[in-house]
Formats: C-alpha cells, sequence, structure tokens
C-alpha cells in the first residue's frame, strides 16, 4: 500500500478521545502533534479528532480539526451516560468519519471501536494511545489486548505493555513532542533556585509531600517557586510552616503560561510517584534547567542522562534527594545550557512526527499487505 498510497490516496486517520479538562499534558501533546501536522503534514495524510464528553477550556484546540460532542458537566451524570450511550456514540462516529486509522487514549473506547470494527467487517485499524503508567493506572486485560497496534510514550510503557501480553512487533515506542525553543531560562546569581511546575498536590501523584521533606534542614542560599494550584494548598503552607522552610517558598500559584512566568530556574524538582513521559521534565530541559527527578516507574529515566541534563533519586528516599539538593545549593557544577538542551533531540517535534508520520504509513502498508 505504500508506494501506491502515497501517489493516489489519502491516509485518513482519527483520533478519539474521552472528556478532557484542557490543561493536562496529554492536551499538550495532542496539542502539539496537530500544530506539526498542520506545518509539515504530508498531502496524502488527513488527520482529524473526535472528542466524546467535551473540555473544561478549549484554548488548547484552537487550530485542531476536532468535534467535540458534548456530554454533561458533572462527572457523576457524564460517566452515566459514557455507559448507557458509548457504543452507540462510537458506532456513530466510524460512520460519520470513515478512517483507515483509529488512535484513541480512552482503553473502554478502543476496545468498543475494535468490536464494532470487527462486527461491522471493517478493514480499519486501532491504535491504543495510552499515556499513563500501567502499574499506576492498571487497564482490564481485554481491553488492553484489543487494540490492532500500541503507541508507546515510554520505555517503561513499552515494557509493562509486553509483560501484559502485547507482541512487541505490535508496539512503536514514540515518546511526546516537545517544542524546540530559542528561549533559555537564566540562572540565579547566588545559591539555588528551585522550581516546581504542576499541580498541588500533598500525597498521590505528586507527591508534594516528599518534596517538602528533602527540603527541611537545607543549608545555604536557596528558594523554592511553586506554580501550580490544587485543593492540599493550605495543607502544603501548614506543612511548610511546621518544617520551618516557609521563608524559602513561594508559591505562585496557577498560571496557564508557566514558563514565561520563570524569572530564573538552577533547577526543577520532580517528586511524583508515577508519570507517562513527565512534559514538565522535557521543557525544562528544553531550557537548558537542570532536573532532579524521582526515578517513577515510567518517563524520566527516558528524559534523564545523569549529570549531563540532571539526575534520579530513588523514590521514597528523602535523604538521597536532600543530600543532591544540599550538593547543589553548596556550589556542584551543572552542566552547560545548551548541553541539557540539546540532550533531548530524539523528543523534539521534527523528529518526533517523523516518527509518527512513518509508523502511520507503515501500518497503513501492513493493512493493504493482509
Amino acid at each position: 500500500m505504500g508506494n501506491e498510497l502515497e501517489k493516489n490516496m489519502v491516509l485518513k486517520v482519527l483520533i478519539v478521545t474521552p472528556f478532557m479538562t484542557g490543561a493536562g499534558g496529554t492536551e499538550t501533546v495532542i496539542t502539539n502533534l496537530f500544530d506539526i501536522y498542520r506545518r509539515q503534514g504530508r498531502s496524502d495524510l488527513k488527520l482529524s479528532m473526535v472528542n466524546i464528553g467535551g473540555t473544561d477550556h478549549t484554548e488548547w484546540l484552537k487550530g485542531v480539526p476536532v468535534h467535540i460532542i458534548k456530554l454533561a458537566n458533572k462527572r457523576f451524570l457524564r460517566t452515566l451516560e459514557y455507559a448507557l450511550f458509548l457504543p452507540f456514540i462510537l458506532y456513530r462516529i466510524l460512520r460519520r468519519y470513515p478512517s483507515d486509522i483509529i488512535i484513541s487514549t480512552n482503553p473502554m473506547m478502543w476496545f468498543l471501536m475494535s468490536k464494532i470494527i470487527r462486527i461491522t467487517k471493517q478493514k480499519t485499524k486501532v491504535i491504543s494511545w495510552y499515556h499513563y503508567s500501567l502499574k499506576s493506572k492498571p487497564v482490564k486485560k481485554r481491553l488492553l489486548l484489543s487494540a490492532d497496534y500500541y503507541w508507546a510514550i515510554s520505555s517503561g510503557i513499552r515494557q509493562q505493555l509486553i509483560t501484559a501480553g502485547v507482541g512487541s512487533n505490535k508496539i512503536n515506542l514514540v515518546y511526546n513532542p516537545i517544542k524546540l525553543t530559542s528561549e533559555t531560562v537564566p540562572r540565579s546569581s547566588a545559591g539555588a533556585n528551585f522550581i516546581y511546575i504542576g499541580r498541588v498536590m500533598l500525597d498521590g501523584q505528586k507527591n508534594l509531600r516528599e518534596l517538602l521533606l528533602s527540603l527541611q534542614g537545607l543549608k545555604g542560599n536557596w528558594h523554592l517557586d511553586v506554580f501550580g494550584d490544587g485543593p492540599d494548598l493550605p495543607k502544603l503552607k501548614q506543612m511548610a510552616a511546621q518544617l520551618n522552610v516557609s521563608d524559602h517558598i513561594t508559591w505562585r500559584g496557577f498560571n496557564k503560561h508557566p514558563w514565561q512566568a520563570v524569572e530564573t530556574a538552577d533547577v526543577l524538582l520532580l517528586t511524583s510517584t508515577y508519570e507517562g513521559l513527565p512534559m514538565v521534565l522535557n521543557e525544562a530541559v528544553a531550557r537548558g534547567v537542570y532536573v532532579v527527578s524521582s526515578d517513577a516507574d515510567t518517563g524520566p529515566d527516558d528524559i534523564i542522562k545523569e549529570k549531563i541534563n540532571g539526575e534520579l533519586y530513588h523514590l521514597g528516599n528523602i535523604k538521597q534527594l536532600h543530600t543532591k539538593l544540599q550538593a547543589l545549593i553548596d556550589g556542584e557544577s551543572l552542566p552547560d545550557q545548551a548541553v541539557i538542551k540539546q540532550s533531548i533531540g530524539k523528543m523534539y517535534e521534527d523528529n518526533y512526527y517523523k516518527k509518527i508520520e512513518k509508523n502511520l504509513f507503515d501500518v497503513a502498508s501492513e493493512m493493504e499487505g493482509q
């Protein structure tokens, strides 16, 4: 199909997603993908999207060829609508938007679409594009294994898929795209300026309790800027006061464009218990900012090259994190910022898009050969 398709046909690819807040990492990935597609996409590839459920914010969908199927605003009612009507909605989508390839971020959606495609004897192939660690957010095996192909956003997730029974030949390690930027965040003139960007959660995924505990007893000139918000903010402020680190922390609140508000930064910190592929690490490295992250089971180790663009600490080892931060405060030299920026070349959007496009046409060629 490769040569024939490239000359005579248009490969139609449809991305199908559930409700999305509009402020998460997956939304950023989708926005970046369509942005590259508009600038570099081949004329024989048509990429579009359907969102089932809606979004809290629509700004991320500007420029995205998307059809939104609005469901209830309240989560309970929306979940009920999914339970009652999702198979029928997906059937209508498959009829209204005939596609060669369907890509979905949601296990139930790719499972139901695979079933409908088989029942209606269509040739459409389904790609699973899961953005979470299977260890932290497990997927029932019958749902997981129902897709034809899989996009893994980290090598850890790729291994999890293989362990779950997915053939390695069906998995394409794609990572997530990051925009190449000319911006370089200035370093502080003295001491160490740490930053955190993300949801403010005492425990759970973002695990800021661990971050605050690691700050206790640090000596020297240091400061932490926290960009983010959440219901746990009062508890975190109280804990910071109890640990006597409040004077070193500025709570900057939520900002749609946090990097525009970062004046100086020496190190970005991440203490997550799990990730898929943490975009904030890529965003920091792309701006020449050194990173220190937990060794969450998937994601960070794909980005961090030890002592070249950052370093990992063992999740839960507060003493190890504290020691690393103290060394940075004491003047441990950081790599040149240009070297840091160059360290994630495989994830910059041009290289990412080439990989995505190649995989789609490889799938199309396999379809023709079947």
